[in-house]
């Protein structure tokens, strides 16, 4: 991070929210785990896609990327629970992650009292090369 003030803000950021991001993604999984086992119970019986955990686990994370099970807009109860993934996953989640990388930036901008001064781009290059050549 002495290689250039800016670089030194995107790794402070991640490096003060790497806890807070530690206990997210062992909520994220417990929330993932909940919905496979939720779409298992469910439709297990009848569709493929939910047959077994590992199929469901599948299912669901395939849904977090956005690839919902093929049809489920033909089962009102399918399309209720997806509705209900996309709502927790998509907007609950995802706002609880920028939360956690936005107060991981406000921590680190506490601790910085003098920002460095950043010239303009080509200083900036000159300077960032210098500094690796060393």
């Amino acid at each position: 991070t002495k290689v250039h003030p800016k670089l030194r803000v995107l790794v402070g950021t991640l490096w003060h929210a790497l806890a807070d991001l530690w206990h997210f993604t062992i909520l994220f999984c417990f929330v993932l785990f909940f919905f496979a086992f939720t779409g298992r119970w469910m439709f297990g019986s009848e569709r493929e896609d939910f047959r077994d955990m590992a199929t469901s686990t599948k299912t669901m994370f395939d849904g977090v990327l956005g690839r919902f099970p093929a049809g489920y807009e033909d089962d009102v109860r399918l399309t209720v629970f997806t509705s209900f993934v996309i709502i927790v996953i998509f907007f609950v989640l995802r706002h609880l992650v920028i939360a956690i990388i936005l107060q991981g930036f406000m921590k680190l901008r506490g601790e910085i009292a003098v920002q460095e001064h950043v010239g303009e781009i080509f200083t900036d290059i000159f300077w960032t090369f210098d500094a690796w050549a060393r």
